[in-house]
């Protein structure tokens, strides 16, 4: 059965919400780093494809960490993802720019002078701390914090890559069911033992209450919807 005008607008209406939930949740602890340029999931993508279109060689490359250099020895773009290794085999940003936090210390961050370097997690946080340490011990570097992170990515309906063969998913890690704040279409992951507690700890008591606001207003429409579905079931 075809969705009728009434169900698509509800449709709409919870996606503009769970975006406006992460960028209240992300303007909450966006302080922890001040002066650390953000870019949006948006502008990252439109960086990598302008990237493939000028070397269309670095648009073959499958999984993680298999970026070919440009003219000056370094990609025009990369993206260190600076999540678990737990969470990154759900699924990372495809593209062979992409690199593990780990794998962009090995190669040494002064090898990426005249790189824009672009740090992601899942909501922008512990990559905006990262990016803030990248600027103060190397501050010749372009370093920007993706907005929103990876549930920002989804929300724009952009592509997702399992980094074990580079094949597209709609997996996307997310700390709890009540924190899925993940666009539509895409399958929030939930481990057994998630790191909420630490996230917590991390962000501080502000982005604690907003994540409490986020996710007890979500469970709210949960209920909402559950009971008119009910109602309509009678």
């Amino acid at each position: 059965m075809s969705r009728g005008p009434s169900a698509s607008k509800d449709a709409a209406a919870e996606v503009v919400g769970l975006a406006s939930k992460l960028d209240e949740l992300y303007r909450g602890f966006a302080h922890r780093f001040d002066g650390v340029p953000e870019v949006t999931a948006q502008e990252v993508h439109s960086w990598v494809s302008e990237q493939s279109l000028r070397d269309p060689q670095q648009g073959q490359g499958q999984g993680q960490g298999q970026e070919q250099a440009g003219p000056s020895g370094a990609p025009a773009v990369v993206l260190v993802d600076v999540r678990s290794h737990a969470e990154q085999q759900v699924s990372v940003l495809p593209g062979p720019t992409t690199l593990t936090q780990k794998q962009f210390e090995a190669r040494g961050p002064e090898s990426f002078h005249g790189t824009k370097v672009v740090c992601y997690c899942t909501a922008g946080y512990r990559s905006g701390v990262y990016a803030a340490k990248l600027r103060r011990r190397h501050p010749h570097l372009q370093v920007y914090n993706m907005r929103g992170s990876i549930l920002a990515w989804t929300q724009a309906g952009l592509p997702l890559a399992d980094p074990r063969d580079g094949s597209h998913t709609r997996r996307v890690h997310v700390y709890s069911h009540d924190w899925a704040l993940q666009g539509d279409g895409y399958e929030p992951v939930v481990f057994r033992q998630p790191i909420m507690s630490l996230a917590l700890d991390a962000a501080g008591s502000a982005a604690q209450g907003l994540l409490r606001a986020v996710t007890g207003g979500r469970r709210r429409q949960q209920a909402q919807a559950q009971a008119h579905e009910q109602e309509q079931a009678k």
